[in-house]
């Protein structure tokens, strides 16, 4: 059992393990980019009162217990800019004036802590509001820059005092409180796309031994009631395309979700080609896409479609047919509608075509010579022509493996004479088969038209 585990999920742990280190770094990289502003608020470090017009550079700092704010100097649609003294701590003599931006929602914080602050210059009192947080600290805007100057030169129209105050000047702005109303749309869809492919990693990690479909893959073999060890030496020798393995009695699609086939108990395989037009903006053509599917009908009318990462399906499905030729392979308009309206009909013609091929078989065995013995060939009549080995007299035409004679005319899978008519209807009826209900047909691969033998 260890044997035919590692066989058949040893690629889905090594595409799983894969995907989930894409998608955790992915996520990780969104997380942090859309984050930015959370990240920069919660783990601000720098406190601003230990900086000065050299120190002082973009990012994100902690304030403590600001009080000083002169007054606004100007506003946008978002919010309002105040005029911001920070004091030296061992020397409040030495000091810097800087922007402090407050959003609308806020402006009556900024307005509380300047009114305060000239309220207490003037009657000398300590009166003081103060504020703390942390905010991001940035170049002021070309047209900012020069209302900030103009609103302190207003202060005072002496000459030294405005070279005074202009010495004094750092052209950068801090905001205050903007988590979380500075983060735009795009920065919370890039946290929220983050947060679930980092959940989603982790889930490929946990289940990386295939999760749901190896429990699937378990179940179809104990029903199938082959021997894992048969299963796994079957594996050994089976035809390998690409992540796809044709084994005697079933094939396995390795890789992310691993699914098993087996075949006693398919009806109708067909393959499905897709092709997308790409255009930008709907007029010019930029390429187009290729998708390659294979249908698998099993006996409880259960339809499954497996996406192939290579256009080999041809050749996976002429590989089946080799192993099971009683099943129906190739798709055909009339068969669909026969299998949407009248499945057991064609699930019969399955069953007698496997029950004669395995008559056939026994046959082939009970006469076959013992060894070391000289095979008689004379009970054979031989007119001109080779022997028929379906069961039926071949005169210049090719056997019908569906169990009915052909006479220049297609097989009948349902189990009907077919002369000129459909499935199931009496010679010369037209039953009017559509494929409504099956969608688009004109892209269904049918390169080996297998069910027309």
């Amino acid at each position: 059992m260890k044997e035919f585990e590692e066989l058949v999920f040893k690629k889905t742990k090594k595409s799983r393990v894969k995907v989930g280190i894409a998608l955790l770094l992915l996520g990780i990289a969104l997380t942090l980019i859309g984050g930015r502003i959370f990240i920069g608020y919660t783990f601000a470090s720098k406190d601003l009162a230990d900086c000065n017009q050299d120190t002082i550079k973009n990012g994100y700092y902690k304030f403590n217990d600001v009080y000083e704010l002169l007054g606004e100097y100007g506003y946008d649609n978002k919010g309002s800019g105040y005029v911001l003294i920070l004091r030296d701590k061992t020397n409040p003599q030495e000091l810097i004036l800087m922007g402090m931006y407050f959003a609308k929602k806020d402006v009556d914080i900024a307005e509380k802590v300047s009114k305060a602050y000239w309220d207490s210059y003037d009657s000398g009192s300590n009166q003081f509001v103060y504020i703390s947080g942390a905010g991001r600290v940035r170049d002021m805007k070309s047209d900012e820059k020069k209302v900030f100057r103009e609103a302190l030169f207003e202060l005072d129209s002496d000459a030294s005092s405005r070279s005074y105050l202009e010495d004094r000047m750092v052209y950068k702005t801090i905001e205050y409180k903007t988590f979380p109303r500075m983060m735009k749309v795009t920065d919370w869809v890039m946290v929220l796309s983050g947060i679930f492919l980092i959940g989603f990693s982790v889930y490929l990690f946990i289940t990386a031994s295939g999760g749901k479909s190896r429990k699937q893959v378990l179940e179809n073999v104990a029903v199938s009631g082959m021997d894992p060890g048969i299963i796994a030496n079957e594996l050994k020798t089976a035809k390998s395309f690409g992540n796809v393995l044709v084994a005697d009695d079933f094939v396995l699609f390795e890789g992310f979700t691993p699914r098993i086939f087996f075949y006693k108990y398919l009806v109708w395989v067909y393959g499905k080609v897709t092709n997308t037009q790409h255009k930008a903006y709907g007029i010019i053509n930029t390429g187009t896409t290729t998708t390659y599917q294979i249908s698998f009908l099993d006996v409880n009318q259960k339809n499954i479609m497996v996406p192939l990462s290579k256009g080999n399906m041809d050749d996976i499905i002429t590989a089946m047919h080799e192993n099971a030729p009683y099943v129906i392979f190739g798709y055909n308009e009339g068969l669909a509608n026969e299998a949407k309206n009248n499945f057991n009909s064609v699930l019969n013609a399955v069953r007698r075509r496997k029950a004669e091929l395995e008559e056939e078989r026994n046959a082939a065995a009970a006469n076959a010579v013992p060894w070391g013995q000289q095979a008689d060939y004379s009970g054979y009549q031989s007119s001109a022509q080779q022997p028929d080995y379906s069961g039926y007299q071949s005169s210049a035409q090719q056997p019908d493996y569906s169990g009915y004679q052909n006479n220049a005319q297609t097989g009948d899978y349902t189990g009907n004479e077919n002369g000129a008519s459909s499935y199931g209807g009496e010679e010369g009826e037209d039953r009017g088969y559509s494929d409504q209900g099956f969608g688009n047909t004109a892209d269904y691969g049918n390169v080996n038209d297998y069910n027309n033998f």
